[in-house]
């Protein structure tokens, strides 16, 4: 009886842990000017968690340093009071990277979620990971499981 109990909760530790994991898109613009984004979609079963993305802009004719002190100013206005985003910007010297999280992917804002590149009609009834992933890979981000 023991040997059983035992072998249960093993299996249903494994059984838990393989249900989680990370799935990161990646993609590169280049239509304006040079963008690689990666967003990294954690996820319990089909849910996902928390939602983290990283974006590097490159400086050129058309973003520019000025333009650039432009956004972070915008940005620090629009997002000052949100709770369940948190980005920070750092200066490089050929581009900018901003790094950005949002906490709860159930309880973020439409304007929170598409900070991190999350595009929703209605955040309450928003896609699993599966449809995530998939909207991701038509839009031409490359996925993968990392976790």
């Amino acid at each position: 009886m023991k040997k059983t109990i035992i072998g249960l909760l093993l299996f249903l530790v494994a059984c838990s842990s393989a249900d989680k994991g990370t799935v990161i898109c990646k993609i590169e613009y280049e239509e304006d000017f040079k963008i690689n984004r990666s967003i990294a979609l954690a996820y319990t079963g089909n849910a996902i968690n928390q939602v983290e993305s990283i974006d590097e802009i490159f400086f050129d004719d058309n973003f520019t340093k000025e333009m650039y002190a432009e956004l972070k100013e915008d940005l620090e206005e629009k997002y000052a009071s949100s709770k369940l985003l948190t980005y920070s910007i750092e200066e490089l010297d050929e581009s900018i990277v901003i790094t950005s999280r949002v906490l709860d992917y159930f309880k973020a804002t439409i304007s929170e979620l598409s900070f991190v590149g999350i595009e929703l009609g209605d955040a309450e009834y928003g896609p699993g990971l599966k449809e995530t992933k998939l909207i991701n890979e038509n839009n031409g981000y490359s996925c993968e499981v990392v976790e």
